[in-house]
């Protein structure tokens, strides 16, 4: 594989990647998030995807001579203007997927700190009231606050 098609698969692969991130946001702002197992498991995938076109990159950069650093391709490549617009384009959506990527952790976290709270609640409420006593009948309530007055 030579450099041109190592960037270009790269960059099909975070493209894809990028989609499902995507979706994956759609649903962390929908109310109830639906399937996404499913997305997170095509992400996965992704990801592997990602991986194998990036050792496939380094290798094509090792044998084109060139450094696998960002700002040494990008000088090495000025000459050459249609593989610089390449990396170029693969660098922004790097980028740009690790930026949407970082915003769905967020919301992920959101959710979760969220999520917590209400099963907190809900276990202190079942703590503070007894629903059904331990022969399965509906339980008296229990008298809260002060007495004011006795009779």
């Amino acid at each position: 594989m030579n450099l041109r098609q190592a960037m270009e698969a790269q960059l099909l692969a975070l493209e894809s990647l990028d989609a499902l991130i995507m979706q994956e946001r759609a649903l962390l702002l929908a109310p109830h998030p639906g399937n996404i197992v499913a997305v997170l498991a095509h992400k996965d995938a992704a990801l592997e995807q990602i991986g194998k076109a990036a050792r496939a990159l380094t290798e094509a950069l090792a044998n084109a001579g060139l450094p696998a650093s960002h700002y040494r391709v990008r000088d090495a490549l000025g000459q050459d203007i249609e593989l610089l617009t390449v990396w170029k384009r693969l660098r922004q959506a790097m980028d740009l997927t690790r930026e949407r990527n970082a915003l769905n952790g967020q919301l992920i976290a959101q959710r979760l700190q969220f999520t917590t709270a209400r099963l907190d609640a809900l276990r202190g409420a079942a703590m503070r009231t007894s629903i059904y006593d331990q022969r399965g009948r509906a339980g008296e309530s229990q008298p809260t606050g002060r007495m004011i007055a006795a009779a």
